[in-house]
């Protein structure tokens, strides 16, 4: 498991708690620098 960013950085996203979710690792990197998540993390 990682600590994303719901707002990427790159679009202005901070660092506080309210822009933070979990996510596996597989997913954080497949989605990148996009505001969309992979069907195996919408559950999470």
């Amino acid at each position: 498991m990682t600590l994303d960013h719901l707002m990427p950085i790159s679009y202005g996203g901070g660092h506080s708690n309210d822009n933070l979710v979990i996510s596996c690792f597989r997913c954080n990197n497949l989605r990148g620098n996009t505001f969309d998540y992979p069907d195996c993390c919408r559950i999470v």
